[in-house]
């Protein structure tokens, strides 16, 4: 008896160490969930079962170059017409200026690529863009980063966690070595296709939040870069792959 009750206590002491992971909606589906209500910067990020986790924020560079002293400014939603897709499609932007529009992620506008009438905007405004994730577990909560971000060549991806008191912890960046994936695509006619490369930033990270830490998203130019757009992610890398932040809770 003595040792099937030892038995019973040991599977118990094993089976309490097992941790449960909980997934956070994507910026992309927490912003199609809200799509033409949203009515600031800022969407809540749910868990899969409806409960709040926190926030996302979209933001534009306004200043600063090192994680600790970035920063951010509030982009605003717009709808506006498209006329090279013949349509109204749902936009961020710095201000009320309609001629700087930036796509991010709308449920009507999967790409930030629509031509110079509504997108790629030139720096007008910022260095870069971000978005961030704020966290609203009511206790300090283990996570896990995976998924990969999309940015042109002559941009850089950082992904750091700032925390209340204003220090920061690198979680993944473009500049380290291999970090990036390369991936060359083809396009074109038959008769005439042409190549280019694509960078991918892989993020496989597990760190520690506590509610008000933020986990901040950055893309901004490469050092002395000659490139003459304002750096943008690509949140939705069409349907060839995606290029998604994907956040997890573990609860132990």
């Amino acid at each position: 008896m003595r040792i099937r009750l030892s038995l019973v206590v040991a599977v118990l002491a094993v089976a309490s160490t097992f941790a449960e992971e909980f997934a956070i909606e994507t910026p992309r589906t927490a912003l199609k969930r809200i799509g033409r209500e949203l009515k600031s910067n800022v969407v809540p990020a749910l868990f899969q079962e409806g409960k709040i986790a926190g926030e996302w924020g979209f933001w534009y560079v306004s200043s600063g170059d090192a994680p600790e002293n970035i920063k951010l400014t509030e982009l605003l939603p717009a709808i506006v017409w498209n006329p090279t897709r013949k349509k109204d499609v749902f936009l961020m932007t710095p201000g009320a200026v309609k001629d700087f529009v930036w796509p991010f992620f709308g449920p009507e506008s999967c790409n930030f690529s629509v031509n110079y009438d509504l997108s790629n905007p030139r720096v007008a405004k910022g260095a870069g863009c971000a978005f961030t994730f704020t966290a609203k577990f009511g206790k300090r909560t283990m996570m896990i980063l995976e998924g990969s971000l999309r940015h042109a060549m002559s941009t850089r991806v950082r992904v750091f966690l700032r925390k209340k008191d204003g220090s920061c912890e690198m979680l993944a960046s473009s500049e380290n070595e291999g970090a990036d994936l390369e991936v060359e695509m083809e396009y074109g006619p038959a008769d005439k296709r042409y190549k280019v490369k694509r960078l991918y930033l892989r993020m496989q990270t597990e760190f520690s939040m506590d509610d008000g830490d933020m986990v901040v998203f950055v893309c901004d130019n490469v050092g002395k870069s000659n490139n003459k757009w304002t750096p943008v992610f690509y949140a939705w890398d069409g349907e060839r792959s995606k290029s998604e932040p994907y956040l997890i809770a573990v609860e132990e």
